[in-house]
């Protein structure tokens, strides 16, 4: 009984000498309470301003039935459809409010530098309404025409690709609108 009772003393004794040491066989000291911490939130940032080039800042012209508009394009004008197949076209924006019912032509007149002619580094697209995304009514490299309703605003939006052009891939343009009544 005594050479049990020894046995069982040393069994004892060796668990609880080895239940006090790591794994790499060295004492260890009961750990120090510590609280668990939160962590400080992080703020969520506030996201920045539009940039220039998105449509909530492009600058518009407002024109009327008759006019003739002479201007140019280029790379220093801002982007229309950042997100869209135009992402690399910059653009000019008019509005328009049809006087009355009928239908509007719109021609656009683009005067190439040599030696782009032939290109497509140009068009323009009627929309029903101000705004200028989405599908447009009409699109083309030349003219557009749409039924109009009288008092309603339309957005015209030429676009240009001055990586078809040679530098600095600016170009001159000439915008025209005339009236039909239906």
């Amino acid at each position: 009984m005594c050479s049990r009772l020894m046995r069982l003393t040393l069994c004892v004794g060796l668990l609880t000498m080895t239940s006090a040491c790591d794994r790499y066989g060295s004492p260890t000291e009961p750990s120090p309470f510590r609280p668990v911490v939160n962590p400080t939130p992080t703020p969520t940032p506030t996201p920045p301003p539009l940039p220039p080039t998105t449509p909530a800042h492009i600058p518009t012209t407002m024109i009327s039935v008759g006019d003739v508009i002479q201007t140019s394009i280029g790379p220093g004008d801002p982007i229309c459809d950042p997100g869209g197949w135009d992402a690399r076209a910059p653009c000019k924006l008019f509005l328009l409010t049809a006087p009355r019912n009928g239908t509007l032509l719109v021609i656009l007149t683009a005067t190439p530098p040599p030696p782009v002619s032939g290109f497509d580094f140009i068009d323009i697209l009627l929309f029903d309404g101000p705004s200028y995304t989405g599908a447009p009514l009409q699109y083309s490299t030349r003219s557009v025409s749409a039924p109009v309703v009288e008092g309603r605003t339309y957005a015209i939006r030429i676009n240009s690709y001055p990586y078809l052009l040679p530098p600095p891939g600016n170009l001159d343009f000439e915008l025209k609108t005339e009236m039909q009544v239906s």
